[in-house]
């Protein structure tokens, strides 16, 4: 095509796609604003408190269960609310781990006793099929007064070990009513909104076992 004047006119100046930049800033603000959102909704880190525990970043709950203690009255979630309860699992017819622990645990209540707040000891058996209430009662008043003891059906027991993460198996081989339990060695720390708030390794040192006790639960009520 020719102008009036009789010059080539050129090809139209060509404008440049701004689309691909404007994609670019929209990707960019959204992985900002995700990242933002993983922050705030991310757990805490969970405190150290030394050697012995490991608390949860996030307590966890412990749903309904319905046992009865060694007193031969109901112990479910309710008996867990408005305390600190350190739950440990086994079984009255163990012959090493229960008992060590246990006899190790009774200095640690009388130091606990004589501090605020209050800690429950609880020890679940595992075997309800042999550890009757009456046996249950024997049992745990051999090894301090406070001690609590637990036990139910197998279900309901299953129900609470789940909840904290203990572990529990019949052993293979024994008779039908001699056998042995394989179980954790770990003690379970409950908080008074009955959550589980940290795992305690089995206690060797009273004072230390006291004081590693009190930091743990320090923690929580500083982060709360």
């Amino acid at each position: 095509m020719e102008t009036g004047a009789g010059i080539e006119a050129g090809p139209a100046p060509r404008t440049r796609d701004r689309a691909p930049l404007w994609i670019g800033v929209v990707a960019l603000a959204g992985v900002v604003a995700f990242g933002a959102f993983l922050l705030r909704v991310a757990p805490p880190e969970a405190p150290d408190v030394g050697e012995g525990a490991r608390v949860l970043p996030v307590p966890l709950e412990i749903p309904d269960f319905s046992l009865t203690d060694h007193r031969g009255q109901p112990f479910d979630r309710a008996r867990l609310e408005g305390a600190w309860s350190l739950l440990f699992f086994g079984y009255t017819y163990c012959p090493d781990v229960c008992p060590g622990t246990l006899q190790r645990l009774a200095p640690v209540q009388d130091a606990l006793a004589a501090t605020s707040p209050a800690v429950q000891v609880v020890f679940v058996s595992v075997d309800p099929e042999r550890d009757t209430t009456e046996r249950l009662a024997e049992y745990v008043g051999f090894f301090h007064d406070d001690l609590l003891g637990a036990s139910g059906e197998p279900r309901e027991v299953e129900r609470l070990t789940r909840a904290v993460g203990a572990f529990h198996q019949k052993a293979e081989g024994g008779e039908e009513l001699a056998y042995l339990v394989d179980h954790s060695s770990s003690l379970f720390l409950v908080d008074p909104n009955a959550r589980l708030h940290a795992v305690l390794r089995d206690p060797h040192e009273t004072e230390y076992y006291r004081s590693l006790l009190r930091r743990v639960i320090a923690a929580e009520r500083s982060s709360g």
